[in-house]
């Protein structure tokens, strides 16, 4: 029924207590070799599930995994429903495109969240509904849309752009563009070394830039405090102002209190930097050298 060349089940199942329905929860692999060379282009939808895409350069070809969870009348005929779902493999001009498949259509109780790791990955495109999306190790640049679900980078390289309605947004390493909106949720970046723009309604904003970073940011929230963290050798003019809170400004010499509004200079001053809020404080650090800071949790 799939492109599967190996199946592996790791099932739990439960009982509901109703006894009118069962509840499976399934797994499946499928692995498929198309003559990969060099780095991947992955397009990964899910109407409703998590993503999560990776590497593995021990891999010969394009492996995914999928999680299945379904209710049925009764034992029988979930498992027979099981049979009818699974993803979609399809190579094009521009990469690899992955999908889960519902036969005949997805059910309301159906969600199938899906985990592809390819040899080398380049840019990635995830798109879900209602689910959790991860990348990590992408060269290529990611964009990452959710409108329900948390949005987490690990060491991804190139042109940035992440949006969620309701979840979290969390950047560890990596270098580029990052531009990331999210109406309810926190954002946390730590390591990154490119300009920043982040915004979010309803969250804090913390934000710890690498050793080498050098351009400047952009953070706004509506309602939440906001960190930013910078290396003493990081430059620039620094606009912080908001309406409910205090702006406070750290380095070497210690905390000093700023206000409600004040232009910082930094080093020896150069580009412009905005960091806005609402209601919270602000906190911009000069760090001492080799102090990367992590984000609070």
């Amino acid at each position: 029924m799939r492109l599967a060349l190996l199946s592996c089940l790791a099932a739990s199942l439960v009982l509901l207590a109703s006894c009118s329905s069962f509840e499976l929860e399934e797994s499946f692999t499928l692995t498929q070799e198309l003559g990969l060379d060099g780095p991947v282009a992955l397009d990964v939808v899910c109407e409703v599930g998590s993503i999560e895409v990776g590497e593995d350069p021990a891999l010969e070809g394009i492996e995914v995994r999928g999680l299945v969870k379904l209710t049925g009348r009764d034992e029988e005929r979930a498992r027979a429903r099981f049979e009818q779902l699974g993803a979609s493999i399809q190579r094009g001009a521009d990469g690899v495109t992955i999908t889960p498949t519902f036969e005949g259509g997805r059910r309301s109780s159906e969600r199938i969240s899906l985990k592809v790791t390819v040899p080398d990955l380049g840019g990635v495109r995830l798109e879900t509904r209602n689910g959790s999306l991860v990348a990590s190790g992408a060269r290529g640049g990611v964009r990452a849309g959710s409108s329900n679900g948390a949005i987490k980078l690990f060491d991804c390289v190139g042109e940035v752009q992440l949006s969620t309605r309701n979840g979290a947004i969390s950047v560890e390493g990596g270098s580029g563009d990052i531009r990331g909106t999210t109406a309810n949720g926190s954002i946390r970046v730590s390591g990154f070394n490119g300009p920043l723009e982040l915004e979010t309604s309803n969250g804090d904003i913390t934000v710890s830039l690498a050793e080498d970073a050098r351009e400047s940011v952009r953070l706004r929230s509506s309602n939440g405090e906001i960190d930013l963290s910078v290396a003493d050798g990081w430059s620039g003019v620094i606009e912080a102002s908001t309406s409910n809170g205090q702006v406070r400004f750290r380095d070497q010499d210690g905390l000093r209190q700023k206000g409600k509004a004040s232009i910082l200079a930094v080093g020896a001053g150069g580009a412009r930097s905005v960091v806005r809020t609402g209601n919270g404080s602000i906190e911009v650090e000069v760090r001492s050298p080799d102090v990367l800071r992590s984000p609070r949790p």
